[in-house]
């Protein structure tokens, strides 16, 4: 299975690249939104990794890929600025699970 990472942030992407992972590039909205609408549609893609801004961006494709319980798994990682939501975990939880946990 392949993964892609998608961010609109050049040095995420670079480093990426570095590590040997397809990338998506794109400062345009609608463009990554069709980046990560054919990602998640492709058969061989295992893990489309996400930084924290195209999460907030995407949230409502990435919540309804997620509801559907599919490959390819989505995996948010912090942005050049770093993990800008402290509670970005806990509120994965509560949306993966439906409850809180204090």
């Amino acid at each position: 299975m392949k993964s892609i990472a998608i961010s609109n942030e050049l040095n995420v992407i670079l480093g990426m690249e570095l590590a040997g992972i397809e990338t998506g590039f794109s400062e345009d909205e609608d463009e990554l939104r069709r980046l990560f609408t054919n990602s998640i549609e492709d058969e061989n893609r295992g893990i489309v990794i996400i930084t924290e801004g195209i999460n907030n961006l995407l949230s409502d494709l990435i919540l309804s890929h997620r509801e559907r319980g599919k490959l390819p798994l989505i995996v948010t990682i912090p942005g050049e600025a770093g993990l800008k939501d402290k509670d970005f975990i806990m509120k994965y939880v509560k949306e993966s699970l439906g409850v809180k946990i204090d």
